[in-house]
């Protein structure tokens, strides 16, 4: 092989012959292949990648709004009123709610108003609160009043007033964030075949 003139097998990486027996023609079907292999690999990987951020987000998250109801519901008064829950949440992102579970009731909401509210004891967040030996439940799921957006709920029992805290947080952020790595990366690999 002369080294004073680099053969294209060379300039792409990959060792292929640099004999003059080896056809263009075989040699453009050689590196389509590969281009295709590697642009097969990159996606695999972009995949991999955008599920494990959406994981580790989501278990970032499951932690914080499991955080929020405990700090909440230290400060959960004996006496409640649904004052309480209106002042506690005004000006947040998230979702303030407490729930009779005697009926399923809504007692107060902090995003809706109370006749809008249908009875929510079923929901798993709220039946997990509530048969669980220490009071916490939480869910992912799509909300049926939140134009069906998917949300992190988390939830405390209080069995000696019979209610339930609940606080919902979007996870439509990170949906976004997703979609736009998506866009993003997939455009890459698209130009990368070009």
């Amino acid at each position: 092989m002369n080294l004073s003139k680099p053969s294209a097998a060379l300039v792409t990486g990959f060792i292929v012959s640099d004999s003059p027996g080896i056809s263009s023609r075989t040699f453009g079907r050689i590196a389509a292949y590969q281009t295709g292999v590697l642009v097969l690999v990159l996606s695999v990987l972009g995949f991999l990648l955008r599920n494990e951020l959406r994981e580790t987000y989501l278990g970032s998250l499951h932690i914080d709004v499991g955080d929020l109801v405990e700090v909440l519901g230290r400060d959960f008064p004996k006496d409640f009123s649904p004052k309480w829950c209106m002042e506690t949440a005004k000006d947040t992102d998230f979702r303030l709610s407490v729930v009779s579970s005697e009926n399923g009731e809504i007692v107060c909401d902090n995003k809706f108003p109370l006749s809008d509210l249908p009875r929510i004891l079923d929901r798993p967040e709220i039946e997990s609160a509530i048969q669980s030996e220490n009071h916490r439940g939480l869910s992912l799921r799509n909300s049926r009043m939140a134009n069906n957006l998917q949300r992190l709920y988390a939830s405390r029992y209080f069995p000696e007033q019979k209610l339930v805290l609940r606080v919902g947080f979007s996870v439509e952020t990170l949906e976004r964030s997703l979609s736009s790595f998506d866009r993003k990366f997939f455009a890459s690999t698209n130009t990368s075949r070009a």
